[in-house]
């Protein structure tokens, strides 16, 4: 026959706490457990053997051999239980239950008769010994309270079914035994744990107060951490009903704000936050004030030294006790360690002394919190300050290279092209575009970009209405910067399929003369990437921008005049030189040559005409180089017995325009030409040229004078002469004389208009 019992473990939640192992003893009850349960199953074990050798009934034999079986499968149960689990808790049930198991085996196993005379009862001091020293005093009251009321139930059963007799003395004696057990059990070892349970409070507090020491000494942590964790600290060691710490406003030293707290009345009666003033009569506040604790209680009146009663810190709270420690480090206060009892016999002087201690590592904390706080703050502000310096230093870059670019660049595409990436580039934006208004003014036209989106929209001719579509349509119409910092919540936007990434984008208006020409588009994979400052510097970037572009129109339109005068004074010279040439080629040449040197029997040499035509200087060295048959006659351009064998040939150049050459010949050696001969000859030339030009002006100048002359002569022989033929004749004659005219003749319309009648002729 199989026999097994299953015992289920109850859960934590089910364990009462006066069963449950000090978590001092836990280690040397783990240890010393295994050797009683080992124990006890061979106990259980011998009893039946000693009971069969023993007078004893078959059927009571058959019960305790049952009742043994039984209790040794629990123990060996319990003795599993006890590897597997080794927590506070586990071990706490396995030693319930195996001295509940011991308490009810020996009110099972003894017969009815020893059961009667009490000579069993003995037994029971075992597991109510073995709960107090194991477990705590109050286990062994209970422990004792269950084994009489198993021994009473075990004894009644016996006295209705079996007819035994007994006196009621011996029935109560033998009842009350268990329950003395206990009670001497718990009078004998309760001073002792109470001596106990003060001394490890006292090592616990100690450690607490060296562990938040240790622990707030070197902390580089925020005041809020230092507090919080504190507070939970304390609370934990010292076991209080609230535990608060207050911290001065650093913006107002007269007012300590609750920062952190740990206890019961964390449920909603008090929050962090909560201030308390200096200025009021709260424990904390006086506390604070006079730098020194204060305990004040429910059954006992306390007043400043003014006269003004001491009041609890809170109101709600069921505090019996109150004790407020100052913060202090180096004489400044910093706050209130602020602590609430229910007890009545808080706050012993010895636990004060130690909560002061704590306190005092409080406010260094604090106040090293502080310091790195202000430090801190400090060093964030220098990075700002140096953020925003390097930013304000690109800005200044930039805006150098971008005045750098303006004074340099002429060509307006040049310049804008190279605008926007140094935009982009300087700020690290996505996008920078660049659109102008077209002579319509219907449409803002896309003209620079940096992004690859950008030249695409370029590619197929980008453009926004007026007014209407996207954040440059409406800058160009208001002349306003427009700003969105999450484009997809702004229906304005123009979700552009090429700038897919953009998350902010910002337009600035391009302004001469308060009349919009266009706008500068810039745009940001990030949200709000543009701040007050961004769009300042970008909108003074957009004005430069916008002087640059219309001083580059300007520059290009001046230009172009400039172009088309110089045009128009080149015509003019050359129309005025080309008249002069019409004269004898002789009386427009001069030659200077040494003694014994033949002249030239042609006008133009070979060199000369090359220089005429590419208008640049010719250098030759040696006849070699000259082209057959150049001359006037195919010859060389020079007679055989003078031909040059170095010549230089500079064309005379007025104002772009060639009107003649300066030669020079070497004809007795080969001559090599220096860069400074052809400086000099070109310079010559040059001054030749103006020569010739001024003594042209002046003949010019000369003859006007001339005409004007005979002109005024005219005018006055016209006074004078009545007759009209006779007028006629002096004037076409004086005409011919004064400007040296062929023929001059005038006719005039007969009566009927219809001929023009000649009167007058100066030729024959």
């Amino acid at each position: 026959m199989k026999f097994s019992i299953q015992i289920q473990m109850p859960t934590p939640e089910q364990l009462p706490q006066a069963l449950i192992i000090p978590k001092d003893d836990v280690m040397s009850v783990r240890e010393l457990l295994p050797t009683l349960l080992q124990t006890t199953i061979i106990l259980c074990t011998a009893i039946p053997i000693a009971l069969a050798v023993g007078n004893v009934t078959t059927l009571w034999l058959g019960i305790n051999i049952l009742v043994s079986v039984a209790v040794i499968s629990i123990l060996a149960r319990l003795n599993q239980m006890l590897r597997e689990r080794k927590d506070q808790k586990a071990t706490s049930w396995v030693t319930s239950l195996f001295l509940l198991t011991v308490t009810l085996y020996i009110t099972l196993i003894p017969q009815p008769g020893s059961l009667v005379s009490g000579s069993f009862v003995a037994l029971y001091a075992l597991p109510i010994i073995g709960a107090t020293l194991l477990i705590t005093p109050i286990a062994g009251l209970i422990i004792g309270g269950t084994a009489t009321a198993a021994f009473a139930i075990r004894l009644l059963l016996t006295l209705l079914f079996l007819k035994l007799t007994t006196s009621v003395t011996t029935i109560l004696l033998t009842l009350s035994f268990p329950l003395a057990v206990a009670g001497i059990g718990w009078y004998l070892s309760h001073p002792h744990l109470q001596t106990r349970e003060r001394l490890r409070r006292y090592i616990e507090q100690r450690q607490t107060s060296i562990e938040i020491g240790r622990i707030v000494s070197g902390t580089t942590m925020n005041v809020t951490t230092v507090a919080q964790q504190t507070a939970q600290l304390i609370q934990e060691a010292f076991g209080y009903y609230h535990v608060g710490v207050f911290v001065l406003d650093p913006k107002d030293k007269s007012i300590g704000v609750l920062t952190g707290m740990a206890g019961q009345a964390m449920s909603g009666q008090t929050t962090v936050g909560f201030r308390a003033p200096r200025t009021g009569f709260s424990v904390v506040a006086y506390a604070m004030n006079q730098k020194r604790s204060q305990i004040v209680t429910t059954w006992e009146e306390h007043r400043t030294l003014q006269g003004h009663p001491i009041q609890f810190t809170y109101e709600r709270l069921p505090t019996r006790v109150e004790l407020a420690i100052p913060l202090i480090a180096g004489d400044q206060v910093f706050g209130a360690l602020d602590i609430h009892s229910i007890e009545v016999s808080a706050f012993p002087e010895e636990e004060v002394r130690v909560l002061e201690g704590v306190a005092g590592n409080i406010a260094n904390a604090l106040r090293t919190s502080q310091l790195f706080q202000e430090v801190q703050q400090g060093y964030q502000e220098l990075s700002t300050l140096y953020t925003q310096a390097e930013r304000r230093a690109r800005y200044l870059e930039i805006t150098a290279r971008l005045s750098s670019a303006i004074s340099s660049l002429r060509e307006p595409q040049d310049l804008l092209n190279q605008v926007v990436h140094l935009i982009s580039d300087g700020f690290g934006f996505y996008h920078t575009g660049i659109f102008l208004i077209d002579e319509t003014r219907e449409w803002a036209v896309l003209v620079a970009a940096n992004s690859e989106g950008g030249q695409r929209m370029l590619a197929r001719g980008h453009r926004l209405r007026i007014g209407e579509e996207g954040f440059v349509g409406q800058t160009t119409h208001t002349g306003q910067p427009y700003i969105g910092l999450d484009v997809g919540k702004d229906a304005t936007h123009f979700a552009n399929p090429d700038l897919p990434d953009t998350r902010s984008e910002i337009t600035l208006p391009l302004k001469v003369a308060d009349q919009v020409i266009g706008a500068l588009d810039v745009q940001s994979t990030q949200e709000a990437a543009f701040s007050e400052e961004d769009t300042a510097v970008l909108q003074a970037l957009a004005d430069q921008i916008a002087i640059a572009i219309e001083n580059a129109r300007l520059f290009q339109q001046t230009q172009e005049a400039l172009e088309e005068t110089r045009a128009l004074q080149r015509y003019y010279v050359s129309k005025q030189w080309q008249q002069i040439t019409r004269r004898s080629p002789a009386d427009l040449m001069a030659e200077h040559y040494s003694l014994g040197t033949p002249r030239l029997e042609t006008t133009l040499t070979t060199e000369m005409k090359m220089a005429l035509e590419q208008e640049r200087p010719i250098v030759v060295s040696g006849t070699q180089n000259l082209p057959i048959g150049s001359g006037a006659d195919g010859s060389n351009g020079s007679n055989s017995e003078s031909s040059p064998i170095s010549a230089l040939a500079v064309p005379i150049k007025l104002q772009d325009a060639v009107i003649g050459v300066l030669s020079l010949q070497e004809l007795d050696e080969e001559r090599e030409w220096s860069t400074d001969e052809i400086a000099m000859a070109t310079a010559v030339a040059d001054q030749l040229a103006l020569a010739l030009e001024n003594a042209r002006l002046v003949e010019e100048t000369q003859r006007r004078a001339a005409q004007l002359a005979a002109a005024a002569e005219v005018a006055r022989d016209a006074t004078a002469i009545l007759d009209v033929d006779q007028l006629l004749n002096e004037t076409v004659h004086l005409i011919s004389e004064q400007f040296g005219y062929y023929h001059a003749g005038v006719f005039l319309m007969d009566e009927a208009n219809e001929y023009a009648v000649l009167r007058a002729a100066s030729s024959e």
